[in-house]
């Protein structure tokens, strides 16, 4: 049975097609051979989205950069097939970085050493920094589908820097039915709001704070009472620390 082709190894075969027919209305004119040396070009992108790695041969730059700018503008019947194949490509890329944040989140331990600072979760916060905005819907679904031990170390790497997706994420999590899940949120809103831990106990910290994030946070509906929900479970110090996160999300601006 014939391997079925993938739709990026499609859209590229339908670009070698293409350009193979303005090639074939081209000969015996000056133009010709031009137009053979992009058609043997393209038979290395078709090759490339056969092995699913079109980056390895147009490399940071675009299909049409590849073939040729100006070969291109002189053959405007091939530009749609040219935006199919490169809309493909940027699907298949933002596809695998999901996938592969999914994974590396399914094999860690949010308590490891191997998650710990300049391990696995400095990788995935890479990963999740490079996520564009749609991709974040596709996280937050994997969420409901995910066990607690991939909640948890989701929650540890959310960052207000990543954007709105990321901090509605970390607010979300704050409900989570595990424990470990929701403290490890509740722990990095705090942060994030500026409570932080010192000798002296919990203190306001206007360095770790992210004013837009602590906006979003006081007008989340009921987290003041979800955040000392928490607390009641967790031991005095951290009670402490939760308390004043309560204290400062219920303070007027």
């Amino acid at each position: 049975m014939p391997r079925a082709r993938t739709p990026l190894e499609a859209a590229a075969g339908k670009l070698v097609s293409a350009i193979q027919r303005e090639w074939n209305e081209e000969l015996g004119t000056a133009t010709a051979a031009s137009s053979e040396q992009v058609m043997h070009s393209s038979h290395d992108l078709l090759y490339a989205a056969k092995i699913g790695n079109l980056a390895g041969v147009v490399g940071t730059g675009s299909v049409t950069e590849f073939l040729g700018k100006q070969w291109v503008a002189e053959h405007p019947r091939i530009w749609p097939d040219i935006q199919t194949l490169e809309a493909l490509a940027l699907f298949c890329t933002q596809q695998a970085s999901v996938n592969e944040l999914d994974t590396l989140l399914q094999r860690s331990d949010s308590d490891s050493m191997r998650w710990a600072d300049g391990g696995d979760a400095e990788i995935a916060e890479e990963m999740l920094a490079s996520l564009p905005k749609e991709d974040w819907l596709r996280v937050k679904d994997l969420c409901s589908s995910r066990d607690s031990q991939w909640r948890a170390c989701l929650a540890s790497i959310l960052r207000p820097q990543q954007g709105e997706f990321a901090q509605r994420l970390l607010l979300d999590l704050a409900w989570d039915q595990e424990l470990e899940v929701a403290f490890l949120a509740v722990s990095g809103i705090a942060f994030y709001c500026g409570v932080n831990d010192g000798r002296q106990g919990p203190f306001i910290d206007l360095k770790t704070r992210n004013p837009t994030f602590l906006s979003r946070a006081k007008s989340a509906a009921d987290l003041v009472v979800q955040v000392r929900k928490v607390s009641a479970l967790c031991y005095p110090t951290i009670q402490a620390r939760f308390e004043l996160l309560a204290q400062t999300l219920e303070k007027q601006s």
